[in-house]
């Protein structure tokens, strides 16, 4: 059982299609289409905003008020040698320097085991009591760590950036908030850690003792997932020896041709860039993504995960485990010792059951690669659309 890393990096790597992340309401500056996943609207990697001009106000606030915000993970770049973590921030002026910033929301990343995700999260936080302003700044920022999405090349946290304009109006009968202490010199500004920790969070039991475990080498599964992109249907084909793992999802895939199904071979052992395919089945069209490095499907600390505990239903017993910050659950079946078989991942805005889960992969050549494939070429800011057919 492999339980590291599949692909060592001794040097920089090549950015591919790298991490996205949305702001979906209040509206992020510049565009908004998140009809792919890697969109190119949703790729900033400078801060704050990616070098997105200053635009007009998209949501009012009232100074201290707990508000809700709408977001997306468009790519899923989770790292396991350092996994990485989302912040949500305000700032006071809509050109903000890094004195500006107020950190009101932190959670941790979640394993993916695939890069094409599009997952959203509705996140609520309290605003600061004595923030108020006529254009200020929501900063939203994915620390990713994944050291195949360094760029630019002084970015070694490989951070990801997008913003949206908001104001912040003054709560009827509260005095006008006192100017903010000046920073002492030689002190960082609003400093990020470097390991994930939780603004808000909640307590929770901790067993009196710990348990991983992986998958089996190779395995194949059907599963039903719930979100607010819709209801999909998908085969998982596992294959950590290769290592090579094809996704199918039919159903209420979104993306701007409206197509239903979509399906992703990602080919770890090859040369970087890794090349990754998204498919449009039906229409025959196909895009290369280029992938992270691979790492097996593990349940644990190594995952960000802490282990609940266990229970029996029939003859089966399920392990538990969950990550605090943000809200994920992850069940597994017991198989035997340090194996388990994926059951069950969900949050507030997702849920996905596995149905049906066998070992070995019956037919190797689903990891073929389609050729309607072999003209699919890499464009920079993927996702931006399937290639016309002609």
């Amino acid at each position: 059982m492999k339980v590291a890393v599949g692909v060592l990096v001794a040097c920089v790597l090549v950015a591919g299609c790298a991490a996205h992340i949305c702001i979906i309401r209040p509206h992020q500056r510049g565009n908004l289409d998140v009809s792919m996943p890697g969109s190119s609207d949703c790729y900033r990697r400078t801060p704050y905003c990616g070098g997105e001009p200053v635009g007009d106000v998209r949501a009012e606030y009232v100074q201290g008020e707990r508000v809700e915000v709408h977001l997306q993970q468009n790519l899923n770049h989770f790292w396991p040698e350092k996994p990485g973590y989302f912040v949500l921030r305000v700032a006071g002026v809509s050109d903000p320097s890094d004195d500006d910033w107020v950190d009101v929301a932190r959670w941790d990343d979640w394993p993916g085991n695939d890069m094409v995700w599009q997952m959203n999260f509705t996140r609520s936080f309290q605003l600061p009591a004595d923030m108020v302003t006529p254009h200020g700044v929501l900063g939203f920022m994915y620390v990713s760590f994944n050291q195949f999405e360094v760029n630019p090349t002084d970015n070694t946290d490989a951070i990801f950036y997008n913003c949206a304009d908001i104001a912040i109006s003054p709560r009827v009968g509260v005095p006008p908030p006192a100017a903010r202490p000046a920073r002492p010199p030689g002190q960082a500004a609003h400093p990020l850690p470097s390991a994930p920790t939780a603004i808000e969070t909640r307590s929770f039991p901790v067993p009196k003792e710990e348990y991983s475990c992986c998958t089996p080498d190779q395995w194949t599964g059907e599963a039903t997932s719930w979100s607010s992109l819709g209801r999909l249907s998908h085969t998982v084909y596992y294959d950590a020896t290769t290592p090579v793992v094809r996704w199918d999802r039919v159903g209420a895939v979104e993306n701007k041709n409206g197509q239903g199904y979509q399906s992703t071979i990602s080919y770890y052992a090859s040369e970087v860039p890794i090349p990754e395919y998204v498919m449009d089945v039906n229409n025959q069209q196909c895009a290369e993504y280029h992938a992270d490095g691979f790492y097996d499907w593990c349940f644990g600390p190594s995952r960000a995960m802490v282990f609940q505990g266990t229970y029996t239903e029939g003859n089966t017993t399920y392990a538990q485990w969950w990550n605090p910050t943000n809200r994920f659950y992850f069940t597994a079946s017991v198989a035997d010792g340090d194996v388990c078989i994926p059951h069950d991942i969900h949050h507030k805005d997702f849920h996905l059951t596995f149905t049906n889960v066998t070992a070995g992969i019956a037919d190797s050549s689903v990891f073929d690669k389609p050729a309607f494939c072999d003209g699919a070429t890499f464009v920079p800011g993927c996702g931006t659309s399937f290639p016309k057919k002609e």
